[in-house]
């Protein structure tokens, strides 16, 4: 969601300032959230400004580049190999099925 503009915003304060309405009128009148209100207004008595902050930038990345890049092939080769009609199976490490020592006395 994108921050509100400044002039909204002024209008906000401007209104707090100009009436005697109390927060909760003015988030009712501007369909905003009295937090949002009571923020705006806390923010502008410390610094004088109305301007949103900057974004905090969000979680960072859980795979690294490289390991984007491996996901990335994986998916392209199991896509492969299903176009021509044969299919992937993940085992676990231990299998009796593939172990040639379970498969001696067969």
């Amino acid at each position: 969601m994108k921050p509100y503009s400044t002039d909204f915003r002024q209008k906000i304060v401007e209104t707090k300032y100009k009436t005697n309405e109390s927060l909760q009128q003015i988030a009712n009148r501007f369909q905003v959230s009295y937090s949002f209100v009571h923020k705006l207004l806390h923010r502008y008595k410390k610094t004088g400004n109305v301007k949103p902050s900057p974004h905090g930038g969000g979680k960072p990345p859980k795979l690294t580049p490289q390991q984007k890049e491996i996901v990335l092939q994986l998916v392209e080769e199991d896509e492969a190999i299903e176009a021509v009609g044969a299919r992937v199976i993940f085992l676990s490490p231990y299998s009796p099925d593939f172990n040639p020592i379970e498969n001696r006395g067969v």
